[in-house]
């Protein structure tokens, strides 16, 4: 799960990255005191959560977290707080979670394990679910277990499928949800693999690896971001 996070105060902010840290399948992309440089950062970072501080010295956490929702509906917000006074306006704009401070692991622990059971819940309502490539003008289907790789190439994201490619709508960060019960991983800033689509990988320097896929035999690198996770998924 990526998570960014936001906390105007530098110790608060460091002790929901040290609680974070602890939970294997948690990966922070951001973390920052600066709401500015938040909404910035937030299309490249992708995250699925956002843990929000709702006392900001410029701006209202909850207006904020509206303007996140309006911008990127599908990330999730959780609200930190030391003051329990705003909990019902918090789940008005519909919050995932709500955690006073001082946060403990036991605290974040049943904060996750809800956020998980809310990925469970979607996986199970996309059961059916297909993916809508357009190529020259026409629209085709085609099943996540067909797909090879997405690539993010020159501004497209492109899903190539055997010998063919197909340009898709949404972010990487979209695909990246939509697809990981299928067993598709981010393995690159710009890539998403099938992982029984991989037919060898082969290690390189700096600890990556470069994957060879089995329809086309196309090379897509695993850097080094994404190594340890992918290593996971592979049981290595």
């Amino acid at each position: 799960m990526r998570v960014c996070i936001l906390d105007d105060e530098r110790p608060a902010l460091d002790n929901i990255k040290m609680v974070l840290s602890a939970f294997q399948d948690i990966e922070i992309m951001l973390a920052t005191t600066d709401y500015a440089e938040l909404l910035e950062k937030l299309p490249a970072a992708e995250p699925d959560v956002v843990f929000l501080d709702i006392s900001l010295p410029e701006i209202n956490g909850i207006e904020l977290a509206e303007r996140i929702d309006a911008l990127y509906p599908s990330i999730k917000i959780v609200f930190v707080t030391a003051y329990n006074e705003y909990a019902v306006e918090a789940f008005q704009v519909n919050a995932a979670d709500y955690i006073m401070k001082p946060i403990t692991g036991t605290k974040m622990q049943r904060t996750l394990n809800k956020l998980f059971q809310y990925q469970v819940e979607n996986t199970q309502l996309n059961s059916n679910f297909r993916i809508i490539g357009n190529q020259n003008g026409k629209f085709f289907i085609v099943s996540p277990e067909q797909g090879e790789y997405i690539v993010n190439e020159n501004r497209e994201l492109i899903l190539v499928a055997g010998q063919q490619r197909y340009l898709l709508k949404h972010s990487i960060g979209y695909w990246e949800n939509q697809l990981k019960p299928y067993d598709w991983i981010r393995c690159h800033q710009s890539f998403l693999v099938n992982i029984n689509q991989i037919a060898s990988f082969s290690p390189m320097f700096n600890s990556t690896y470069i994957l060879k896929m089995r329809g086309n035999q196309d090379e897509i690198p695993v850097s080094r971001t994404y190594v340890q996770e992918f290593k996971r998924r592979l049981e290595m």
